[in-house]
């Protein structure tokens, strides 16, 4: 076998290897991710403070981001389709399938309206704190009103008993009249 030969096996075998172990990195560190004694061991919960612990760590050298390593793996969960792709090719479909979902649910946006002139700017202020102004007024009204209807409905009550009372003597008194 021919020099160049045997170094073209031994890369293509290195590069196997290699696709072998970036699919167990990131298939661990999503892993370690999600484990909550690791996160109470190392003094982190945040996700994204955990996340570049673990680039830091372990995935620094692929280019990529913990979490767009996590949504691919999400996507490609098999070792085969690691073993016989790139990262790059593995992102790059990954990215093109995020982008085409997003398109499918993505909603028209509404038109953006042209920007406010600064002086209708200030005048819509001074109407707001107008508006906010007659608020707190009226709310001040409304609780003075609620006073008066309880103290008149109270000085109603009072007023019905007194006319019951009054009925009652006008009833005793034409009783004893008849009588």
């Amino acid at each position: 076998m021919k020099d160049y030969k045997r170094k073209i096996t031994q890369l293509k075998k290195l590069v196997t290897e290699a696709r072998k172990n970036v699919y167990q990195r990131v298939k661990l560190c999503c892993e370690v991710f999600a484990d909550m004694e690791y996160r109470g061991d190392i003094g982190i919960d945040a996700d994204d403070e955990v996340a570049a612990e673990l680039e830091k760590q372990f995935l620094g050298d692929l280019g990529q981001t913990f979490f767009t390593l996590q949504a691919v793996y999400n996507h490609f969960p098999s070792e085969e389709q690691w073993r016989d792709s790139t990262i790059v090719e593995l992102v790059s479909a990954w990215d093109q399938y995020r982008r085409e979902k997003e398109g499918r649910e993505r909603k028209p946006r509404a038109e953006r309206k042209a920007p406010v002139p600064h002086k209708v700017h200030e005048q819509l202020e001074k109407e707001k704190e107008w508006a906010e102004s007659q608020v707190q007024s009226l709310r001040g009204e409304t609780s003075a009103l609620h006073e008066e209807v309880t103290r008149l409905r109270m000085e109603n009550a009072r007023l019905q008993g007194r006319i019951e009372e009054l009925e009652k003597i006008l009833e005793s008194r034409a009783e004893f009249a008849a009588a």
